[in-house]
């Protein structure tokens, strides 16, 4: 057996003498171990899976044939039969919802910078240009960061990899790639942090150097237009800024729910049971989706009324600090914890936390937020 079965097995003989088989444990191991898992995973049940539209039949057929079962008792084969079943119909899931949080990632990015600029132009033309300025200048601030943290991240690599990820950084492809590492459990020991942590860096320059500014720059700017004079890509340009931060504190809050309510493992291949299908999982997704964006915009346009009530001085120091306050409460409870220890990598994967969890849990954040 090659050494994925090797651990898999051990791991359900494991689980067999410890707990009920219809119960989930927790098996914490290293990112490394998850990346040598999934390469070996790639060989195996692709080839399994790739000429069969039955995942059930072809990976029992696997198991029937290749992995030797003369020192199980009838009950614990069975049930280690099921074990390998429903592990390859996980890891077909895992592929499908790394390549959803890939699109989403990349669609809300690029359609909040391109908003962004579309923003600007529409400020720019209407002679408002200390808004157009501020729009198009955060969206630039924000890239030149990220290019600026992977050029000395990927110090230890060679010009080409180096130039090449600091190129694609410039180019607004800084969170796609980063989170592509992180959500296949890839990690390079090259680098001067690890894959996570450069995920969660380059998600906190997004939400702290754009999304927020941004966003409150724009909904000041429609507040002191009339209603008449409004475009509608000013429009666009507020919601695509507010999405695009409430898709990244929706990761952060689902994988917080997921950890603290149900503790669910961080490895999401020795799941034993899912037990809710994948609608419900979006369904719930979307509502926690929702309740960012409804206390992400609360925050935005209490500080754009701030700004329109007090001047435009003063304020700006208080709009730092509340800032700063805003995300190192955010992004220091939830996603720098969360993205570290691969705790969101894999929601499409785990259990669901209750409406009422995540619902008070969204409640009480709101609260925290819009009273700093």
């Amino acid at each position: 057996m090659t050494s994925w079965e090797t651990r898999a097995k051990d791991l359900y003989d494991e689980m067999e003498a410890s707990v009920p088989v219809n119960l989930p444990i927790r098996k914490c191991y290293s990112l490394r171990d998850r990346a040598d898992d999934i390469g070996e995973l790639d060989e195996l049940f692709d080839g399994i899976i790739a000429n069969s539209s039955d995942v059930v039949e072809a990976i029992g057929e696997w198991y029937d044939t290749s992995v030797p079962t003369q020192e199980l008792t009838p009950i614990a084969k069975s049930n280690q039969r099921i074990f390998f079943i429903k592990l390859g119909s996980r890891y077909r899931m895992a592929r499908i919802g790394v390549a959803m949080k890939l699109l989403m990632t990349l669609s809300l990015g690029y359609m909040d910078i391109v908003t962004d600029f579309l923003v600007a132009k529409s400020y720019y033309d209407a002679n408002e240009f200390n808004t157009a300025y501020a729009t198009a200048g955060f969206a630039v601030l924000a890239i030149t960061i990220q290019a600026i943290f992977t050029f000395f991240v990927y110090a230890k690599k060679s010009k080409r990899e180096r130039f090449g990820r600091t190129g694609a950084a410039l180019l607004g492809m800084a969170p796609l790639l980063e989170g592509a590492n992180v959500w296949t459990g890839k990690e390079d020991g090259d680098l001067l942090v690890s894959g996570p942590a450069m995920y969660a860096l380059m998600k906190a320059c997004e939400i702290a150097f754009e999304s927020i500014p941004e966003s409150i720059i724009q909904v000041g700017g429609l507040l002191k237009q009339n209603y008449g004079d409004i475009k509608t890509i000013q429009v666009i340009g507020v919601i695509s800024s507010i999405g695009a931060g409430a898709f990244i504190m929706t990761d952060g809050n689902f994988g917080f729910i997921l950890s603290k309510y149900l503790q669910v493992p961080n490895d999401p291949y020795y799941r034993w049971v899912s037990k809710i299908g994948g609608w419900e999982k979006k369904r719930q997704m979307f509502g926690m989706f929702l309740i960012n964006a409804c206390y992400f915009s609360q925050f935005v346009f209490a500080m754009s009324l701030f700004g329109q009530a007090f001047g435009s001085r003063k304020p700006l120091f208080l709009l730092l600090g509340a800032e700063l306050s805003f995300i190192y409460a955010y992004m220091g409870t939830m996603m720098w914890r969360l993205l570290t220890n691969g705790g969101i990598v894999y929601v499409t994967l785990g259990e669901i936390a209750k409406k009422e969890h995540y619902l008070s849990f969204g409640t009480g954040m709101a609260v925290y937020v819009t009273s700093l």
